[in-house]
């Protein structure tokens, strides 16, 4: 048996052990972008005011959680050719479900958004979601290259600060944001039908 293991192929070792911390980070992420649609419906559902605060600054901090596992597509083209044969299909099959539940998990985070702002004019809408979007292509850049978590805000808030400002003042990282705003956006506006058709799922009274 230890034969057979040592002469099994080098791609086979390369993509268990990848495929192990790829599954942790696609696991790990996705029960983290959970939390701001949990937020966002509670936030929804409170009656009291020192309570909906808390829960809104929740539900606003963990949102970019949801479009962070948008980004994790960047590490496909190098894990395609870390890999071989039917191990492609499995690689894809893993991107095709963690994007799918990205785009869920996005929509659905997004609800309490669109009920505060539903009292405004159609093209104060447009805008505000536009705005909106930046605001979370800002917060999954400060996760995505300066590796600063959601609740660091509260742990850290000085290291929230100083890599906000250097988002900033950065042309190729303000230029990623402004990319990342987008998509985030054209993904809303493709999908926002699916959004109001599943809206009383937050907005229902418990």
């Amino acid at each position: 048996m230890q034969d057979r293991m040592r002469h099994l192929p080098r791609s086979f070792d390369v993509y268990h052990s990848m495929g192990a911390g790829r599954t942790m980070w696609m696991i790990t992420n996705s029960e983290v972008a959970v939390l701001p649609v949990r937020f966002g419906s509670l936030f929804l559902k409170s009656k009291r005011i020192s309570l909906r605060v808390l829960l809104g600054l929740l539900w606003i901090l963990f949102l970019p959680n949801t479009s962070y596992l948008f980004a994790g597509l960047e590490h496909f083209p190098a894990q395609w050719h870390s890999v071989n044969g039917l191990q492609h299909f499995d690689l894809i099959l893993e991107y095709i479900a963690v994007e799918l539940f990205a785009l869920l998990t996005f929509l659905l985070a997004f609800l309490p958004f669109k009920r505060v702002i539903k009292r405004l004019s159609h093209g104060e809408q447009v805008l505000a979601i536009i705005l909106f979007n930046f605001l979370i292509a800002f917060g999954t850049a400060l996760g995505k290259w300066k590796h600063v978590n959601s609740w660091v805000v509260f742990t850290d808030p000085i290291k929230v600060a100083l890599s906000a400002v250097q988002i900033l003042t950065s042309f190729s990282l303000f230029e990623l944001v402004i990319l990342f705003c987008v998509i985030c956006n054209v993904i809303y506006f493709l999908f926002r039908r699916i959004l109001l058709r599943h809206a009383h799922l937050l907005w229902q009274n418990p």
